[in-house]
This record gives C-alpha cells, structure tokens and sequence, in this order.
C-alpha cells in the first residue's frame, strides 16, 4: 500500500507560541504561525458520549495521524485544522513505530475540536 493513501488531507498546522505583545496585564499573548501540507494526514472520532439526566453532558474523543516527517512541525498545545474542522494537540505527538524495523511510520495525536 501506498503511503500517502493513509493520509488523504491537507492539514493546517497553527504552531502557538505565546510570544506576542503584551496584554493590558502585561501577560505575553498567543501567535501563531500557519503552514498547510497537502496529503498530511487524518482525523478521526473515537468516542463520543451523551449522559442524559438534569443536565446533558457530551464528550468527544479525536485521533488524529500525520505523516513521520511532520515530527519537528506540531508539538502539544498547537492546533490543526483539517476538513473546516479545528483540533487542539493535547500533548506531544507519539511517534508510532513499525514493530519489525523499529523506523517511525507516523506520528499519533490526541485531539480536542474546538470547532
């Protein structure tokens, strides 16, 4: 199989930094950088949840995989923005490795969609 069949969209990627001018507390502010790769990767849901009762709560689980080479690119706390959908990166990405090589096949995400 080809590799690039594994990741069929452009992604987005928001590196954060919080490097930006002062706010009226003196805190720095976030900026951010935006590149796109085409064919750089997927997203996909791996559980939701609704709880019914005197309130209704809903959670989402997002994974997301990205191409090997994209390693030095997203690290935690940046966003990814695939398909008009934005993911927030909750940790550093994990590098899943082919067990028989030992050479790094892609990156895995932990995502939270914030659109």
């Amino acid at each position: 199989m080809r590799p690039d069949r594994l990741f069929p969209s452009a992604i987005t990627v928001h590196n954060v930094t919080q490097d930006g001018p002062p706010d009226e507390m003196g805190d720095p502010t976030e900026e951010t950088t935006d590149t796109t790769y085409a064919r750089a990767g997927s997203v996909w849901q791996v559980q939701r949840s609704d709880e019914t009762g005197n309130t209704d709560v809903q959670s989402e689980e997002w994974k997301g995989a990205l191409r090997r080479d994209l390693a030095a690119v997203v690290s935690g706390g940046d966003r990814i923005e695939v398909e008009g959908m934005t993911f927030e990166v909750e940790g550093p990405p994990w590098p899943a490795r082919n067990p028989r090589t030992g050479r790094i096949e892609f990156l895995e995400l932990t995502l939270r969609r914030t659109t």
